[in-house]
């Protein structure tokens, strides 16, 4: 139970981290953003910079990557194999 509190605490400060680092990174991100709408042709930047999906997008990307670093970086459990 302990280690599940744990787990979760830890998830919760994570994403406390995430949200203002990928509102950071999501305006210095724009050049990307308006060569996406460019290239794509779909919305990316209005006259109150980056839309939404620019932002979620970011904040996906900073999660899935602060979870790659979480499983890379956790203790391995040894594997005894008792006889």
């Amino acid at each position: 139970m302990r280690i599940l509190m744990k787990r979760f605490l830890i998830g919760c400060l994570a994403l406390l981290v995430a949200l203002p680092v990928s509102g950071y990174l999501t305006w210095m991100l724009l050049p990307v953003w308006r060569w996406s709408e460019e290239f794509f042709g779909i919305e990316a930047v209005g006259h109150s910079g980056p839309a939404d999906w620019c932002y979620l997008v970011t904040l996906g990307s900073v999660i899935t990557a602060m979870f790659g670093i979480w499983i890379l970086l956790r203790p391995k459990k040894s594997k005894s194999h008792g006889a």
